[in-house]
């Protein structure tokens, strides 16, 4: 035993983290700074082998102004309502840390030093849970995080994004995936090399740019180009284990967002999202869309409002990408102020207001929202179904699993959760440039 302090053992660890992490904290620390998580409705009730969410299409078409004509024997025009079940499948998503026993027997007896020394790094798997959450809500579901910028080849082991912000869902550590650019979408296989890993060593988010090398198995870290030169500047980057090739179809490895529910793009015949072919009614199956990036985003805004409310939505809020704020905001000259639903003063997002067709609509900017594209949502057609949402995992009684043939434990965190819409028409995308 060392001295000086008693060693944590399982039973003071697990109640550490008990009344470190009680319920519904792990959630808070992982929505933080996250506005579309944070204000998206949380209902964990995902049972069964997958979640059945109906959508109406239409109303029953029994109607007609000549009585004989709607209860006549042949062509009456009663049918019943048009509705459309999507049968959506949990993603799963992990993240862990590994924590040295020599450095808990050392702050065993000073509880001030093991609660920050500790709480920090697990602070930080839960954090790393949300950011990837908060991103893929907005995404396709494919688990790309960036785009070359497709100027020229990788440059060394340096590699330039086609939005410099992307950089942000980037970390140092990270190992990396890269996936092939076929007309703009990420296709195929990734490109995979056995025994060496891309990894990232170094982020500049002024240039937009990752530095990587290759962990060469048996040998010493290589600049990116050098062994792995299957990869161009014009491939769309994964964290490893995210990336799915068939995500049109199954969805099951990340969380499939707003990009894939309301695509820019409207479905085409054949359409198979969760099973349902959403051709037959593109706008109330896969919402509102408005593919002018030449305009003025507020312009936009103000014109998609106009359709929206044509249709019958009644949307209550606007996303945009921070830099989208800005430039919106300048332009109208608009009184911003500060929303401190749910927080305080010191913790709020920053909004202000359009007048559409379909009401006045407060903007607002999240960092999680892609740089080409905005949103105009209905917030309760939205929910993220889940059975479990950032949670240390505790299920089979340990708090934490002995790593074999290291003196460390391991620790868990994860979440099974994914986005549902349950009106898609009540909301809609716009581009900007």
């Amino acid at each position: 035993m060392a001295a000086g302090g008693t060693a944590l053992g399982t039973i003071q660890w697990a109640a550490f983290l008990k009344e470190l992490y009680p319920d519904g904290l792990p959630e808070t620390i992982m929505m933080r700074n996250h506005l579309f998580l944070e204000r998206i409705q949380k209902q964990g009730d995902a049972y069964g082998i997958d979640i059945v969410i109906p959508v109406t299409v239409d109303n029953p078409s029994g109607r007609s102004a000549d009585i004989a004509t709607l209860l006549g024997a042949t062509n009456s025009p009663i049918a019943p309502t048009t509705s459309r079940a999507f049968r959506v499948v949990l993603a799963s998503d992990y993240a862990a840390t590994y924590i040295d026993e020599l450095t808990m027997r050392k702050a065993a007896n000073d509880r001030g030093a093991f609660v920050n020394a500790r709480q920090f790094e697990i602070d930080g798997i839960l954090r790393a849970l949300g950011n990837s959450m908060a991103h893929a809500l907005y995404r396709a579901g494919d688990g790309t995080i960036a785009r070359g910028d497709g100027a020229y080849s990788v440059a060394g082991n340096v590699i330039t994004f086609l939005n410099r912000p992307d950089t942000k869902f980037a970390g140092l550590g990270m190992v990396l995936d890269f996936v092939p650019n076929v007309g703009g979408t990420p296709t195929g296989t990734a490109r995979v090399v056995a025994t060496q890993r891309a990894v990232v060593t170094a982020i500049d988010e002024d240039a937009g740019q990752l530095t990587c090398a290759l962990d060469v198995t048996g040998a010493a870290v290589v600049a990116l180009s050098t062994n792995y030169t299957a990869v161009t500047n014009a491939d769309f980057i994964a964290p490893v284990g995210d990336y799915n090739a068939n995500f049109a179809t199954t969805g099951a490895v990340k969380i499939r967002g707003l990009a894939a529910w309301i695509p820019l793009t409207a479905p085409t015949g054949g359409d198979n999202f969760y099973g349902v072919d959403r051709s037959i009614h593109k706008t109330r199956l896969a919402g509102n869309r408005l593919n002018d990036p030449t305009a003025p985003a507020e312009d936009s805004i103000m014109a998609l409002g106009e359709v929206m409310k044509d249709r019958g939505a009644r949307p209550d809020i606007v996303l945009v990408s921070a830099r989208q704020f800005t430039k919106i905001s300048k332009r109208m000259n608009a009184k911003v102020e500060l929303d401190t639903t749910g927080g305080d003063a010191t913790y709020g997002f920053m909004r202000f207001y359009v007048a559409t067709s379909a009401g006045i609509l407060p903007v607002y900017a999240d960092s999680d929202c892609p740089e080409d594209r905005g949103y105009i949502l209905t917030m309760r057609t939205w929910a993220i179904k889940h059975l479990g949402l950032a949670e240390l995992v505790r299920g089979d009684g340990l708090s934490a699993l002995r790593r074999p043939g290291l003196d460390q434990i391991e620790i868990r965190a994860v979440y099974y959760a994914q986005l549902v819409c349950f009106a898609p028409g009540d909301n809609g995308v716009f581009a900007v440039s």
